[in-house]
């Protein structure tokens, strides 16, 4: 069997960055052979996303966090809130649009309002880059003619020690984030997005926040001396080198190297509805990662070889059922790649970086159906960095680990939130587990104890969760529904633990809940 070529890692990670923009921001352009889709019909939109890059006009330099919306004209219903990245870009579907136009504010420059765009018609005519922005200073203020009343205008700069007051409002994404992680020490997800919203009826409309606004913020519990303490040992447990959990992750390793070697056989598999090559190919890269890993086994915390072992057992049992029927079908293949996703962010791996880089732009989809592009970006990190942190002390082996402290908050009927009582706490029972892979319980990371407020500790990448209430043995809706999936990235950019005292950073995770209808 022919093994798939690897990229060396920096020309891998280059390759990342265009396509995700991560590399060095550019005044270039977007290269649309860089940002190739792949074949679809008008009627397969959500196969795609439209991207825009937004510049200076005088420089021609790229635009960092400019607030973008796309303004739906038909019902303002499916009206999106954006912020470009680093390279000035952004991205949307255009599953849910038909006629829409793009708005632009950022600070220092004249509000953008694009020409209205057809969905259709770019889709029918393969036009997913739309044409590049470029935003205007604002133009300074022209004296009336005739006014004798008024000063003459002072075209002076200031002195360089005079502070300047900055009195333009942010744009609202970029606020919220920075508000939510650095001041409140919440992790920015979708579900505590719309807690605030709700929290803050206003606020959702706005597209910049007014300099001065003050939000209304959950009136939770008290978080304990005594939850501190008993957090903090469960995480420095999970943080732990355990023998135990690290020879479970060796034998899975090994288990799944002998199945696939001894048992796999191409040529006597029938495949319905996925591509031969792209199934084979996810095997052996999967194959190749965890045997490159086994000399990484002896550096791995307790909860990360504990999850990694039960993601390649779940693997090598496919393998099992696949070989025993003698066919693959999707529901196989889909296991297979939400798996080798997550083992990607897990083992930070590079072949699978690539697989995945690969079947997002449509070079080896299985189908080319409408939710396949869906189903991958749900679960499959887009930034996964170059190298993770290194070193040798006891706190750099703690880097690839974090603990959070879960609460959970319930929108009544009447668009009301509860956040403490006998109503909401010690209530809910808090399940987390990797993107698209909810039915296998082996992968299921329970919170403890119930919440609010429970605790967990998690690795760097992207989770779903569940909340249970404990009195009904009902699953609860979380809010919003369609967004259920979160990156733990942004806690990463804190150390494990303070500093100075040593003590544990923790990083809240609410999630605003309902009863299921």
């Amino acid at each position: 069997m022919t093994r798939p070529a690897l990229l060396p890692l920096a020309a891998l990670l280059l390759s990342v960055g265009s396509v995700w923009g991560q590399n060095k921001p550019s005044n270039v352009p977007l290269n649309r052979q860089v940002l190739r889709q792949p074949e679809v019909s008008v009627y397969n939109r959500s196969q795609v996303l439209f991207t825009g890059q937004v510049f200076d006009q005088s420089t021609k330099a790229v635009v960092v966090r400019a607030a973008v919306r796309v303004v739906d004209l038909d019902s303002n219903r499916h009206s999106l809130s954006l912020a470009t990245n680093a390279d000035g870009v952004y991205r949307f579907s255009p599953s849910q649009l038909h006629n829409f136009r793009i708005d632009i504010t950022q600070q220092g420059y004249e509000a953008y309002s694009s020409q209205v765009y057809n969905s259709t018609a770019l889709l029918r005519n393969r036009q997913y880059i739309l044409p590049a922005i470029y935003l205007v200073p604002p133009k300074a203020p022209e004296q009336s003619p005739g006014r004798t009343d008024q000063p003459p205008t002072d075209n002076r700069k200031p002195p360089a020690n005079r502070p300047q007051t900055d009195t333009t409002p942010s744009p609202k994404e970029v606020y919220l984030q920075q508000k939510l992680l650095n001041d409140y020490h919440v992790l920015p997800s979708p579900s505590a997005y719309a807690l605030y919203y709700a929290l803050n009826p206003g606020l959702k409309d706005m597209t910049q926040v007014p300099a001065g606004y003050i939000i209304r913020r959950p009136q939770t519990p008290a978080f304990t001396t005594e939850m501190r303490r008993d957090f903090s040992q469960q995480f420095k447990d999970d943080s732990q080198n355990d023998e135990g959990a690290q020879s479970s992750l060796s034998d899975s390793i090994r288990v799944f190297t002998d199945t696939y070697q001894r048992t796999f056989d191409a040529a006597r598999i029938a495949y319905h509805e996925v591509n031969p090559d792209s199934v084979r190919q996810l095997f052996s890269v999967i194959r190749n990662d965890l045997q490159n890993y086994t000399n990484r086994v002896g550096d791995t915390r307790r909860i990360k070889a504990m999850q990694m072992a039960a993601a390649v057992g779940v693997c090598t049992q496919t393998i099992r059922e696949v070989m025993v029927k003698a066919v693959i079908e999707r529901e196989e293949y889909d296991r297979l790649a939400a798996l080798g996703s997550y083992l990607a962010n897990l083992v930070n791996s590079n072949s699978l970086l690539d697989f995945f880089r690969n079947l997002l732009e449509g070079v080896s989809l299985a189908r080319p159906l409408a939710t396949q592009q869906a189903f991958f970006f749900a679960a499959f990190r887009k930034d996964v960095p170059a190298e993770k942190e290194k070193g040798t002390t006891r706190d750099a082996l703690l880097n690839d680990t974090r603990a959070f402290t879960v609460s959970v908050h319930l929108q009544l009927t009447d668009g009301s939130v509860v956040s403490d009582g006998a109503t909401i706490t010690e209530r809910y029972a808090v399940i987390f587990y990797p993107p698209k892979l909810k039915a296998i319980k082996g992968l299921h990371i329970p919170c403890k104890p119930k919440a609010t407020f429970g605790n967990v500790n998690l690795f760097e990448g992207r989770f779903e969760h569940m909340v249970i209430d404990t009195r009904t043995g009902k699953e609860m809706q979380i809010v919003p529904a369609e967004e259920n999936t979160f990156d733990t990235k942004p806690a990463f950019a804190k150390p494990a633990r303070a500093l100075l005292i040593g003590d544990v950073n923790f990083t809240e995770i609410q999630i605003l809940v309902k009863a299921k209808e």
